[in-house]
């Protein structure tokens, strides 16, 4: 499990910064992103590593079966 510093703060893990950049929480009009909100938040990649999904911790988990059992198909 990584520390809080590792996903939002001054030493975010490059894992993080790129999901995090390369999803709905960037503002590239504003070139800002925001933070991960809390624990339990989904990043869902492709096998290249593309960010193809992001979703809250609010989402329901089995919402992202389609998604996945799409890119687990290509």
């Amino acid at each position: 499990m990584y520390p809080i510093e590792a996903v939002n703060g001054q030493k975010t893990h490059k894992l993080f910064a790129y999901a995090r950049s390369n999803s709905k929480l960037h503002n590239k009009k504003k070139q800002e992103t925001s933070v991960i909100p809390w624990n339990f938040s989904k990043f869902l990649m492709n096998a290249e590593g593309k960010v193809v999904r992001f979703e809250s911790t609010m989402e329901d988990p089995a919402k992202l079966r389609g998604d996945i059992e799409k890119l687990l198909s290509e």
